[in-house]
């Protein structure tokens, strides 16, 4: 079953608390053999659910990369992830709207689309109803 991120772990991830700690969990191995002992290593000084948050957003990163440039810096959930337009795929679509404003990406899940929107339309609106992937779409946005 995939880590399901609430909107408070959502916010806290966003927070320079949450990004710290993101930096220094990207230091950990994180295999399958290694991941407990890496999860008891967070836990000293993290909430069980503020741990778990961290490790599935590393190893959610690391998945990232191959459709994000910039994927260890932003944020995910792994449905989000999987269903992300590949950041090149993204930037062909976007040069159809080049110099359009507003453009609006409704249902912006983590912001891939809009990613590319935003390079080249003079105003985007990206909307998302759920408040974890409007989170993360707007940190996403950001980096």
């Amino acid at each position: 079953m995939a880590f399901r991120f609430t909107p408070s772990l959502a916010e806290w991830l966003t927070s320079p608390q949450g990004a710290e700690w993101l930096r220094r969990a990207e230091t950990l191995p994180l295999t399958p053999a290694t991941r407990l002992t890496d999860l008891q290593t967070l836990r000293r000084h993290l909430s069980a659910e503020e741990a778990a948050a961290v490790v599935e957003q590393v190893l959610l990163r690391r998945r990232g990369g191959a459709k994000f440039e910039r994927a260890g810096e932003m944020l995910f959930t792994r449905n989000a992830l999987e269903q992300a337009t590949h950041a090149q795929v993204a930037r062909h679509r976007a040069a159809r709207f080049a110099g359009l404003s507003p453009v609006a990406d409704l249902g912006c899940g983590i912001g891939g689309d809009a990613l590319a929107l935003a390079g080249v339309a003079g105003r985007l609106l990206a909307v998302e109803r759920n408040p974890v992937r409007l989170r993360f779409a707007r940190h996403n946005l950001s980096v």
